[in-house]
């Protein structure tokens, strides 16, 4: 009687859970599956797969991954296999992204801060 048109593209791609713009939570967040973050955190959040902070997002967190991808504002600690964190490269250089790696704790066999293909 009723079907779902197939064709129909998921807007938030690969994600399995989605905080969007103008939402706001507080407290711990776990997650299982990818995550994409457009809305306000504060807290905690651990995700077990790929974590994106997304351009509007404005995170106050402990944050623990396996995969970040900081497009938005962070303001606490990121402890991760990968993290990606373009506009830091673009807004920092010499001392202070020294200085600032260092506040970025890896974890993991393969460890290493990806910078972003230009």
């Amino acid at each position: 009687m009723f079907e779902r048109d197939k064709t129909q593209v998921d807007e938030t791609g690969a994600t399995s859970a989605f905080l969007g713009k103008g939402s706001r939570v507080s407290g711990k967040l776990a997650f299982e599956g990818a995550v994409r973050i457009e809305g306000q955190v504060d807290g905690e959040i651990t995700a077990q797969d790929a974590l994106t902070i997304g351009e509007t997002a404005v995170v106050n967190a402990q944050i623990t991954g396996t995969s970040v991808v900081v497009l938005g504002k962070v303001t606490g600690d990121i402890t991760a296999i990968a993290a990606q964190v373009p506009a830091l490269f673009e807004a920092l250089s010499g001392m202070q992204l020294s200085e600032l790696l260092s506040r970025v704790k890896m974890i993991g066999a393969e460890k290493a801060v990806e910078k972003p293909a230009a």
